[in-house]
């Protein structure tokens, strides 16, 4: 309370209490009331029938100012503790997000730059990136599909361009370019050699046994040549019977010879018409510095 008083039938006053009016709130206090609470609660004294006084009481502030302020103060607790809590749970969703961009951004940097196609994004904990990851990882699968299916793709057509077809021997163009390279490469310590191979009475296997005997007869002769040099060597079929060999390195005429020696000497025992086909003629080209 903030005041009580007691009165008699004349209102004079027998006995008054006051709340001391000192304290920071004191002021407060008293809005609160005035605001609050309600008018003074006066009520009559009787005895005896008869209305011998009167109990004047007035209601004090304190009590209810304290109690809205502990709301205030608990509602600003809730209120920082769940700023708190959706900061720290905005800032993980951020960073999820954040990392599986990155890591989306990453792989499709890595693919267009080194196209590795092979790369797939990791899943993502949230679910629609998640989905967003598997819906990319699905676009590289396919990528890869056809980045292994262009391959080869060009890979087939690079190889009929430079390679015969009948004996799967490199073409003209392909030893042109590998003997340009060989002889550029070489230098005064390294020895080349080229053989040149005729077929000798190949158009009268031809008439004789018909063009599948005469592919038959070069696709032999191919094979036993190719059997006859070492790894590096390289053997090519220029067209019709003629065939080349490039030797490299080489370290001597012995060299050369012998691996002439040994083609010159070939024999296909399935068939008459294959023993005289392959007549080997040589050329030699030695390296020399140009003055």
């Amino acid at each position: 309370m903030s005041e009580a008083r007691i009165t008699d039938s004349h209102n004079k006053v027998l006995a008054s209490w006051h709340h001391p009016k000192d304290g920071p709130l004191h002021g407060l206090e008293q809005m609160v009331a005035r605001w609050a609470l309600p008018e003074a609660v006066v009520l009559p004294i009787v005895h005896g029938g008869k209305q011998v006084g009167t109990v004047w009481l007035s209601g004090h502030g304190g009590s209810l100012l304290r109690f809205l302020l502990r709301g205030l103060i608990g509602m600003l607790a809730c209120l920082a503790l769940s700023t708190l809590c959706a900061l720290v749970l905005s800032r993980r969703m951020l960073r999820g997000i954040v990392s599986s961009l990155d890591d989306i951004a990453n792989v499709a940097h890595a693919v267009r730059r080194d196209r590795t196609f092979g790369l797939r994004v990791p899943s993502a904990p949230i679910a629609e990136l998640h989905e967003l990851s598997s819906d990319f990882n699905g676009l590289l699968d396919e990528l890869e599909a056809w980045q292994a299916h262009l391959k080869q793709e060009n890979d087939s057509l690079t190889h009929r361009a430079t390679h015969d077809s009948l004996t799967g021997l490199p073409n003209r163009a392909f030893f042109e370019g590998r003997l340009s390279r060989a002889v550029s490469d070489s230098d005064a310590t390294t020895k080349l050699a080229v053989l040149f191979i005729d077929g000798d009475r190949f158009k009268e296997v031809n008439d004789s046994y018909g063009h599948a005997a005469g592919d038959a007869v070069l696709t032999t002769i191919a094979g036993r040549i190719r059997a006859q040099l070492r790894d590096g060597d390289l053997v090519a079929r220029l067209g019709g019977d003629e065939f080349a060999v490039l030797l490299a390195p080489v370290h001597g005429t012995e060299d050369v010879t012998r691996i002439a020696d040994n083609i010159n000497r070939l024999h296909d025992t399935a068939g008459n018409a294959a023993e005289r086909a392959a007549d080997g003629a040589l050329a030699q080209h030695w390296y020399c510095p140009l003055s």
